[in-house]
């Protein structure tokens, strides 16, 4: 069974042209896909689509074998990461991913000591008194500790140094190389899928197409704006 398998989806708010037209692609355990366009382009709202907060105008779209509006319990097993999540600046690293904990259930907290040294955060660490990348952070490990099918990553990179960076791609590909989980890596950057998506969905001007893997990603804006 694959984890996502997405047919001629079409989505479009209401009184606008289309943002999404005819995007199929699937996601298998262990793979990961990237989502390449620009800021506007539909790549959150695919993802929302995905996890269910939205419904498509055509197609059709499977998540864990169901469908994601209807079956809202598939949630239970989709991370999702994105910098609409603000972690409670309140309290403390450990105590916010502890919070986590409580709204998600067990966390692995075998991992937690490990994820804190590589993302170079103190769990004592207030989290007002952090970067907006350190905040972060934070959320990128609340996320890497939950046990899931399916991670979706939104455009978290963006705020992240680049030692932080290359801790988060090291951690994705360590999550797909379980072979049981699918990561979706959403960006506007070109460095954050290569050599590390397993295939890219490229979208533009409402359109789509996938690509087999990321190398050659640059070609996608050859003649086009920079990003």
């Amino acid at each position: 069974m694959g984890l996502i398998d997405i047919r001629e989806l079409r989505f479009s708010y209401p009184d606008m042209a289309p943002t999404l037209n005819s995007v199929t692609f699937e996601l298998q355990p262990g793979e990961i896909l990237g989502v390449l366009g620009r800021n506007g382009t539909g790549k959150s709202s695919l993802l929302k689509l995905v996890t269910g907060e939205l419904k498509a105008d055509q197609g059709s779209i499977a998540v864990l074998d169901r469908d994601p509006f209807i079956h809202r319990e598939i949630l239970q097993n989709i991370a999702v990461c994105n910098l609409d999540i603000v972690p409670n600046t309140m309290c403390t690293v450990n105590q916010y991913i502890d919070l986590q904990s409580g709204i998600y259930g067990q966390l692995n907290y075998d991992e937690k000591p490990r994820l804190l040294e590589k993302f170079d955060l103190n769990g004592e660490d207030q989290l007002s008194s952090l970067s907006t990348g350190k905040q972060a952070a934070a959320l990128i490990i609340s996320v890497l500790l939950r046990k899931c099918s399916l991670y979706i990553f939104d455009e978290i990179s963006a705020v992240l140094d680049i030692k932080m960076r290359r801790a988060f791609y090291q951690e994705v590909k360590g999550l797909a190389a379980l072979d049981e989980a699918g990561v979706i890596l959403a960006t506007n950057l070109i460095e954050d899928l290569e050599g590390l998506a397993d295939q890219v969905l490229f979208i533009e001007n409402e359109t789509s197409h996938i690509k087999s893997s990321s190398l050659g990603l640059e070609s996608l804006f050859i003649a086009k704006e920079v990003i």
